[in-house]
């Protein structure tokens, strides 16, 4: 499968100057690989996610704009969200339905988007032991952050997290697969 276009709010293309809403999708739009949200210059905090839901482009959902509010208190210009599963769905028990969950080319888009993070935070709650993602991305990732862990040992979803809630270091060898 080949990669979709990188398309901002408008549908047109976007450069790295663009400000704005922009996602990268498949052609056939089941996977999304990025999502990126940008008010500012620099380097933006690169949330690690489960998987997409419906924020796209032009959309987002409530998890994204949690994942804002934390990047705009704690300074950064911006936000990119990947995810251990690049496939959309809206509840994590579909991952078990699809043939290739992860999506082409998704590691190469987290090894991309985290090399240029301002900041790493790994996010994906329980479900990230699915197929040992967890561990396959821990390899892929420089050192990040967390809003603590699940317990089940997995880094916590933002949400339902108070505004207040604060970063510690990820320590991906504390996880039980």
């Amino acid at each position: 499968p080949v990669m979709g276009q990188k398309t901002n709010c408008e549908g047109g293309m976007t450069s790295m100057f663009d400000t704005g809403k922009s996602a990268l999708l498949s052609e056939d739009g089941k996977y999304r690989y990025t999502l990126d949200r940008v008010w500012g210059a620099g380097k933006p905090v690169v949330f690690v996610g489960l998987n997409p839901s419906t924020a796209d482009a032009q959309v987002d959902d409530p998890t994204l704009r949690r994942m804002i509010g934390f990047a705009k208190r704690w300074g950064f210009p911006g936000v990119t969200v990947v995810n251990l599963f690049a496939v959309r769905l809206t509840y994590p028990a579909g991952l078990l339905d699809v043939e290739d969950p992860v999506g082409p080319n998704n590691d190469e888009v987290l090894a991309d988007a985290a090399g240029k993070a301002g900041l790493v935070v790994v996010c994906w709650g329980n479900h990230g032991v699915f197929k040992n993602r967890c561990g396959e991305v821990a390899r892929i990732l420089p050192p990040a952050k967390c809003f603590g862990l699940t317990l089940l040992k997995q880094p916590a979803h933002p949400l339902y997290l108070p505004h207040t809630a604060q970063l510690e270091d990820w320590n991906p060898n504390e996880e039980k697969d």
